[in-house]
């Protein structure tokens, strides 16, 4: 099942935190820690992020402590990157009926289920705003009509998604109009006549697509058109 965070960062907890809840704070405290208040643990969860970004190992390990800590710790989770997909069906299904949150959505590499079960992420598409599918070598035109459905996203990377994707699947991201942030690089099927047909992108601000070597002067002159757009890297073999 889906994982908060890669299987190979380090070890639970690791080094203590950088605070410390001294004894006069912990008497005013109602209860005890095993029904620490959710407003609480959401500003711990806060401490540890800033602090050293290990809030994903608290709130992965909090669902083993009880119920309550179970149920902050599902509504916590805003960010899932699953290890060894097998059914994007049922990870979407997890998702939509525990982390009831979840605004990020990882399926880097995943080799597995293809894009026949992308059509589920339409499920969550009301909280989900960013979605990296970077080296998805099964990813195919038709998954990319069901990544143009997701309406809310504000982020997507398709980085290295090459192998079965055509420019035409490509302009199915036009509908995205809400999307900031594309990444593309070595996406080599991008070409002046998909950018054209992205004119609607008017809200993205960042656009990555280096190694797109299709692309000419007549595309760039079509990003121009963007009226968002502040920083685009393309390395370009004009």
């Amino acid at each position: 099942m889906a994982e908060v965070c890669s299987s190979i960062l380090p070890s639970p907890w690791g080094h203590p935190p950088a605070f410390r809840l001294e004894p006069q704070d912990a008497a005013d405290l109602p209860g005890d820690w095993a029904t620490m208040p959710a407003d609480l643990l959401d500003r711990i969860k806060q401490i540890l992020d800033a602090s050293e970004g290990r809030a994903w190992q608290m709130t992965k390990h909090a669902r083993l402590v009880n119920r309550h800590w179970c149920r902050w710790a599902e509504k916590a989770i805003t960010s899932v990157e699953p290890t060894n997909v097998v059914s994007l069906d049922v990870v979407v299904d997890r998702i939509a009926r525990t982390f009831t949150r979840v605004r990020c959505l990882k399926l880097r590499r995943a080799q597995g289920p293809g894009d026949g079960g992308l059509p589920a992420l339409e499920r969550i598409q009301a909280t989900l705003r960013a979605l990296d599918m970077s080296s998805c070598s099964q990813m195919t035109d038709a998954g990319l009509e069901c990544v143009g459905r997701l309406a809310e996203l504000t982020d997507l990377s398709v980085r290295l998604c090459k192998q079965k994707v055509t420019e035409e699947g490509l302009m199915h991201l036009g509908r995205l109009t809400n999307l900031a942030s594309l990444v593309l690089c070595e996406c080599v099927s991008v070409s002046d006549a998909t950018l054209e047909s992205w004119g609607g992108l008017q809200r993205l601000t960042r656009l990555s697509m280096a190694r797109c070597e299709r692309i000419t002067d007549e595309g760039l002159r079509h990003l121009g058109k963007l009226a968002s757009l502040t920083q685009v890297r393309a390395v370009l073999w004009l």
